[in-house]
């Protein structure tokens, strides 16, 4: 039996990739594995973020090769790669529904296609970018907008191994109730450590001291994002919904940019708690 915890599988690559830092080409080849890996499970966002920061580090291979007068076609071949990343960030970013971010992934595409006159391209963009500012028009008039379902999970226990006493956001598709994630993360787990694991919804803080090796409890509460004062009005019909009770944090899953501190020690986590409830 083969188990899959796909975001154990994202941190994976994640961190593969970030240890060939100093391998552009390696790295690159990483993030292209894990940008796949997040488009072939439908995770738009994370995908679009993936492409955006490989355009980043093309750009950077970029402007090392313009110190030199050799290297011509290379640099040529390094122009085509920042398009066709902008242009996949595009696709998925428009697919996420995160249309804002899209139309500033097209601010560096543009300029690209236009120093080099590829005016059929230029016009396949205009138009992609027609329908996102339609979509983006209805969802500001209808505040339709919803970009997932985020669950705070804490693991207590040592079977859970480097785990233990973390805490980790969990974004999901759209509606995901939350007895739907309690179901999957208790049966995931009990079978990757191999024992029944327990489940608790109360979002008060845990004391392990007293606990033997032997016990596993998950925590997990519903959460929305927090986008701050600056941001909220923009963000004000882009967060997230879903069901189910319990305190309200913050989250996403993995990807590799703003997002990506994905886990907090359950400390920190409550004082996060704390600080959103007392800005609600």
């Amino acid at each position: 039996l083969i188990i899959r915890d796909t975001t154990t599988i994202e941190h994976l690559l994640m961190r593969i990739a970030n240890a060939f830092v100093h391998i552009p080409e390696t790295q690159l080849e990483h993030m292209g594995r894990l940008a796949d890996f997040h488009k072939n499970h439908e995770n738009f966002a994370e995908a679009g973020n993936c492409y955006l920061l490989m355009a980043k580090l093309h750009e950077k291979r970029r402007s090392e090769t313009e110190t030199h007068t050799s290297g011509l076609v290379d640099r040529t071949e390094i122009i085509a790669q920042i398009e066709s990343c902008y242009s996949l960030a595009c696709d998925m970013l428009d697919k996420a529904r995160l249309y804002e971010k899209c139309n500033e992934a097209y601010k560096c595409l543009l300029p690209l296609y236009e120093q080099q006159k590829k005016y059929r391209e230029l016009a396949e963009c205009y138009a992609h970018l027609n329908k996102v500012f339609e979509a983006l028009a209805q969802s500001e008039e209808k505040n339709d907008r919803r970009l997932g379902s985020y669950y705070r999970i804490g693991f207590y226990g040592k079977k859970f191994g480097e785990k233990h006493m973390f805490e980790y956001i969990y974004k999901k598709p759209l509606v995901t109730r939350l007895v739907e994630v309690v179901n999957d993360m208790r049966c995931l787990y009990s079978k990757l450590i191999n024992q029944d694991v327990q489940v608790t919804q109360d979002s008060s803080d845990i004391d392990t001291e007293s606990w033997g090796d032997d016990k596993s409890v998950l925590q997990i509460t519903f959460v929305e994002p927090y986008f701050g004062t600056q941001s909220q009005n923009h963000h004000s019909n882009s967060s997230s919904t879903g069901t189910g009770t319990g305190t309200q944090h913050h989250h996403t899953s993995h990807i590799p940019d703003d997002s990506k501190s994905h886990h907090s020690h359950s400390q920190n986590g409550q004082q996060q708690q704390q600080q959103q409830q007392q800005q609600q």
